[in-house]
């Protein structure tokens, strides 16, 4: 099979874990020769309280990225059944959405030409992988957590969905608790305007430190089906990892439950079903299924079977990113400049300055100028944001198409069409109206919001987006 000829790790072991007043550690284990391990960190800024299972489950998170490549995960702290069911769930989907989306519709090679697959080993048996889930040791869920529905955990990263988020939940009364996860990188500072900011101006401001991103380093290291040259070159994804998100909302668990949150608010805007086909007869998503509405459904629900009675949603997801950055603009301008959408930001003179370069920075430009925007304000140089569809890295935007010809359209770029569902309130397939998947407590009056800068409702019929009254 396939999944055995790019297969790396042995058995991936999770044990050692310790519980510190403000930190959380364990040692992730590599059964291989030469017994490689690595210590994962998750750092607090205030005294916590964790049991083991929501130790362990926080540690394990990272290492689902990289379950496709794994024979075994063992997890040495107790386990649900509803833990194992869960977990068991989020490796088939990554491993399916890593086989079709990093491997086989890689957008960069960061794999060895060797380890390629041939157009017949593109199956369904081969996504699968055949990950096995080891968990020794039991135990049955018995937390039992009230949360405050007014209380919203917002996801937040500088981007503009967080803040968009960010700026709506507070205008409407809740009591935010802007997020933000520390990793030891560079990807931190495209978040550092943002936290400065949210650290003097909201009280709940939290920030959870990892080395997480080291953790992945050291694995994708001691993988020798990478590509190295590739790996070295810029690049505005990343090679294996597609599960980001759970790492992130895992890590605040402690926080979510001390401070009784009932709202973990993430940015997923508006993705297009109808881009969205099958791969070989295969249904994945595109790989962000964490960023996804069926992410955040299940996720809820395993909270509620936890007896966390956390519910994980988002603002915007039925609007898309055009519109997401004409409303942070014009509603919500000083949050606006806080935005950095760039993974390679550098610092000047005590600044952060995104790189204007890649298909991030790119598809921003474009979205607030077709807003009628100055991309200037949030650091951007006019050489930047003049040129943008003259960029080679122009066509690997990762946009919807129509959102890309709309945005042109807006920006009076060559190239451009009007296309009104862009401007649109989507409805997706199965809702009966429009945001129906925000809670009741929230969904009228972000509505309220939301039509104010948009056309009308849009729903599918014939395999067209249609205008609804």
């Amino acid at each position: 099979m396939y999944f055995e000829k790019v297969r790396c790790f042995g058995n991936l072991i999770v044990s050692g874990i310790e519980i510190e007043k403000r930190r959380i550690s364990g040692t992730v284990h590599i059964d291989s020769e030469d017994g490689s391990s690595f210590k994962l960190i998750f750092t607090y800024g205030e005294d916590i309280e964790a049991d083991l299972n929501t130790a362990g489950l926080i540690l394990t998170m990272p290492l689902i990225n990289f379950s496709y490549f794994t024979a075994s995960i063992t997890l040495n702290f107790p386990v649900s059944e509803q833990d194992r069911e869960t977990i068991e769930h989020f490796i088939n989907v990554n491993n399916r959405e890593i086989f079709v989306n990093a491997i086989c519709r890689r957008r960069y090679e960061f794999f060895l030409e060797d380890y390629i697959p041939d157009e017949e080993e593109i199956t369904p048996e081969n996504a699968m992988g055949d990950t096995k889930l080891l968990t020794p040791l039991r135990k049955n869920d018995s937390s039992v957590l009230l949360p405050s529905q007014k209380k919203c955990a917002i996801m937040s990263s500088g981007g503009k969905e967080s803040l968009l988020t960010l700026g709506m939940m507070d205008e409407l009364g809740a009591q935010v608790f802007p997020f933000f996860f520390n990793e030891s990188g560079r990807h931190w500072y495209a978040a550092i305007p943002a936290y400065r900011k949210s650290s003097v101006t909201y009280p709940g401001t939290r920030k959870v430190w990892s080395n997480v991103d080291r953790f992945y380093t050291f694995m994708i290291r001691n993988m020798r089906i990478i590509n190295r040259a590739v790996l070295k070159k810029t690049a505005d994804s990343y090679p294996i990892q597609l599960f980001i998100f759970p790492v992130y909302i895992f890590s605040f668990l402690p926080l979510l439950m001390k401070y009784k949150i009932g709202n973990v608010i993430l940015g997923d805007e508006f993705d297009d079903p109808m881009n969205m086909g099958k791969f070989h007869g295969m249904t994945h998503y595109y790989g962000i299924y964490d960023q996804t509405n069926e992410f955040n459904s299940y996720l809820t629900s395993y909270f509620n079977y936890k007896g966390l009675r956390i519910k994980v949603w988002s603002a915007v997801y039925p609007i898309s990113g055009m519109i997401v950055e004409k409303i942070l603009m014009e509603r919500y301008p000083k949050l606006f400049e806080l935005q950095r959408s760039c993974h390679s930001c550098r610092i000047e003179n005590g600044q952060v300055l995104p790189c204007g370069k890649c298909t991030k920075c790119l598809g921003i430009m474009l979205f607030i100028l077709s807003n009628r925007g100055d991309p200037s304000k949030i650091g951007y140089l006019k050489d930047d944001y003049l040129s943008i569809t003259d960029s080679p890295e122009f066509p690997r935007l990762r946009l919807d198409p129509d959102e890309v010809k709309m945005s042109m359209w807006g920006a009076r770029l060559k190239g451009g069409e009007e296309i009104e569902h862009v401007a649109g309130i989507h409805m997706l397939p199965g809702e009966i109206r429009p945001l129906s998947l925000i809670p009741d407590s929230y969904r009228d009056r972000i509505m309220g919001i939301l039509k104010r800068y948009t056309l009308s409702t849009f729903r599918i019929r014939n395999r067209k987006w249609v205008r609804e009254d």
